[in-house]
């Protein structure tokens, strides 16, 4: 049974549609605001932990207001129904384009990790059965005691980020949670902090030869 307050807060939202439909700004804005909250819980519904590292719930918002505002005319309906349907599909056109650029980011760090592992010397790898991440290999020494050295040199941020990820294993989702980061801003640390290592790694064959 629908309450007369149901049916007057869909009146107005009618009076809003057909305004906004009409060209009024002031409206569409209005209109929009009344879905904002609406907007966040979806957003919290399909946007799962992983990907919410690297989005938020109120960017997703953000990009579906704007989204919703340059493509408003081509709505068509004029029933609240209508407009709750086609706020949705923008919504879910988003999470779907934020789930792919997550996937290209992970995929391009991952192949810039290994593409720097290609380049560390050989003599300055240790071999290490248990290591399972994609580009282990790049820090692996012949001596730990010399590696632990090395990395006391480097910054903590990247000294924490590269252990966690080339001798503990973790993935990049893990470790951005557990610093505070962004999974590119991990990947920017173990970036960085390999290049160190590779470096020194070179530097000390030079002194030996």
């Amino acid at each position: 049974m629908t309450s007369a307050d149901d049916r007057s807060g869909d009146d107005s939202l009618r009076r809003l549609i057909e305004q906004a439909r009409r060209g009024e700004a002031e409206a569409l804005g209005r209109l929009l605001e009344r879905h904002r909250e609406f907007l966040r819980r979806l957003a919290r519904r399909t946007v799962g932990d992983r990907l919410r590292v690297r989005v938020g719930d109120s960017d997703l918002v953000q990009q579906t207001l704007a989204s919703a505002v340059r493509n408003f005319g081509r709505f068509r309906g004029r029933e609240p129904g209508e407009f709750i349907a086609w706020l949705k599909q923008i919504h879910e056109r988003n999470v779907q384009d934020a789930i792919r650029d997550h996937v290209g980011a992970e995929k391009r760090a991952l192949a810039s990790e290994e593409r720097l592992g290609d380049r560390m010397p050989v003599s300055s790898r240790h071999a290490d059965a248990g290591q399972s991440t994609p580009s282990g290999h790049v820090i692996r020494k012949e001596n730990l005691a010399e590696l632990d050295e090395m990395l006391d040199r480097l910054p903590e941020d990247q000294r924490t980020a590269v252990r966690l990820r080339h001798l503990e294993g973790w993935a990049l989702p893990r470790i951005a949670e557990h610093l505070g980061r962004t999974e590119l801003a991990v990947a920017g640390l173990v970036k960085r902090g390999l290049m160190k290592l590779r470096s020194e790694a070179a530097q000390r064959e030079q002194q030996s030869d």
